[in-house]
């Protein structure tokens, strides 16, 4: 069917139009299109390739959503990590939200809305970097007359409700420490002792020995992610969910669970064996465990077999672990969802979780949603 046709629907991914070279973004905004709905809008936060083909580079005048008479934005997380990343939906459609009585002349800049609504500070290599949100009620208010927030208790009123819960894996910190080589003691110490917005801070650059040694972590909380696993699976769960960060923890969590005959999807994991794996655990009773990688198989997927999640590893952007936990927690549940937070207690592990926490109360706060 041509495009140039008079009743169209097209369907594009991001992945189309952040191609270099994609013929999408021109073709699309040469035409006339009565609505644009932006499905997932929450990864359109940066100066990425999707973000200028739809929004363009300035905003107001150029990208596809030029073309369109109307622009719905769907998202369940429109700051993933904090309240700056509303910038570019603002500067695009509602610039006057980012007018203030230091700039009533023009809208903000992304730097000057970034120090109005964050927590931020200043490093000597990477300059600015965010650590947390602030001001989010004056920013509420302003967005007030522009979204409709609805929870999923609200549009899903049969759905039974997620119950969350933080549980320490039964694991002693000297245990913990005696698997670490010298150099990762030191550097567990020497972490332990930052305060919370350093830690944030750190917990978001690429390439620090913050990620390597929670990756070591992560494969420390194995053997007693397994346990606490089986113990579940012994005392009535039927089925169970485990989301993690890491493959090689993944791949060991796996391991220990065979008598459970596991399915494991990562992102090495092919579509059809995905595919594969969900039809598995859906359907066969002796395939009592899901181990996914929350990047991998925290979005799009039914799960609803299973009433229980265990987050061995979570995310540091808490909207990603609500994706993983509503895998279970979506249309087809009939039963109540238990998402259970594994941590190793008195070690880093804690206060990762805690820092994430934190970040979670601050994006709630801005969509007045309750815990």
């Amino acid at each position: 069917m041509s495009l140039d046709a008079p009743d169209v629907i097209a369907l594009v991914s991001y992945d189309q139009l952040s191609l270099r070279g994609s013929p999408w973004r021109d073709t699309l905004q040469r035409l006339a299109w009565d609505l644009l709905v932006i499905d997932e809008a929450h990864y359109l936060k940066n100066k990425s390739n999707r973000t200028a083909a739809l929004y363009g580079l300035k905003g107001t005048d150029e990208g596809i959503q030029t073309s369109a008479e109307r622009v719905i934005l769907l998202t369940g997380t429109p700051s993933p990590n904090h309240a700056g990343e509303m910038y570019q939906h603002l500067r695009t459609f509602w610039p006057g939200v980012l007018r203030s009585l230091e700039h009533p002349d023009r809208p903000m800049t992304e730097e000057e809305f970034v120090e109005r609504v964050c927590e931020w500070r200043d490093d000597p290599r990477l300059g600015r970097v965010v650590t947390g949100s602030k001001n989010v009620a004056w920013l509420r208010e302003r967005m007030r007359p522009y979204y409709m927030h609805r929870s999923k208790r609200q549009v899903l009123r049969e759905l039974p409700p997620v119950v969350e819960q933080d549980v320490p894996l039964a694991v002693s910190p000297r245990d913990v420490l005696a698997h670490l080589n010298d150099d990762d003691r030191r550097l567990h110490g020497g972490l332990m002792k930052l305060d919370e917005d350093a830690l944030s801070w750190m917990m978001h650059q690429p390439g620090t020995p913050l990620a390597t040694l929670r990756r070591r972590l992560g494969e420390l909380k194995v053997n007693g992610t397994a346990e606490w696993i089986m113990e579940r699976l012994d005392c009535g769960a039927r089925k169970l969910l485990v989301f993690g960060w890491h493959p090689r923890a993944l791949e060991l969590l796996h391991t220990r669970l065979m008598e459970f005959r596991p399915v494991l999807v990562t992102g090495a994991t092919s579509a059809q064996a995905r595919a594969r794996a969900v039809e598995c655990f859906q359907e066969r009773p002796d395939c009592r465990v899901f181990v996914g990688q929350i990047k991998a198989a925290g979005v799009a997927l039914t799960l609803t077999a299973a009433s229980e999640v265990a987050i061995m590893e979570p995310s540091w952007v808490p909207g990603e672990n609500r994706q993983a936990i509503d895998r279970a927690h979506r249309m087809g549940q009939r039963d109540s969802v238990l998402a259970t937070y594994l941590y190793l207690p008195g070690t880093l592990d804690r206060r990762i979780l805690d820092t994430m926490r934190r970040k979670q109360g601050q994006i709630r706060e801005l969509l007045q949603e309750s815990a």
